[in-house]
């Protein structure tokens, strides 16, 4: 359960760090973790707080008028695991530049304890 809140806590990082490129547009959301892909794709989750995060991600979908669509990606396939595992060449030999995650105060705050307790904060 740890690793899926971690995943599903990405998913809401990523969208609230990259919701003003992908306003009033399709996004497709890619997620190696099935637990995430399932929760985040049904809009709800079993656990209370993988399902706030839930709401939060469809929350931010909505207010930006994203159309999400979320798809499985195999883990070996998961460009956006590369930096967590000590490699970002092939994400620079595609021309990917850093940006900074961002995400707002009230979003943050609205984060369960025990999911920000399990990423300490520092993920945000």
């Amino acid at each position: 359960m740890l690793y899926t809140c971690k995943e599903i806590l990405a998913i809401l990082l990523a969208m609230s760090t990259f919701k003003g490129q992908i306003a009033d547009r399709k996004a497709v959301l890619y997620s190696d973790n099935v637990g995430a892909e399932k929760a985040t794709a049904r809009g709800s989750a079993k656990v209370w707080d993988h399902n706030h995060l839930v709401h939060q991600i469809w929350t931010v979908a909505m207010t930006h008028s994203i159309k999400l669509w979320v798809e499985r990606v195999p883990s070996k396939e998961n460009l956006a695991d590369c930096p967590s595992r000590g490699s970002d060449e092939l994400l620079s030999e595609l021309g990917a530049t850093f940006v900074t995650p961002y995400m707002d105060e009230s979003t943050l705050d609205s984060v369960p304890d025990a999911c920000a307790l399990s990423c300490n904060r520092q993920v945000c």
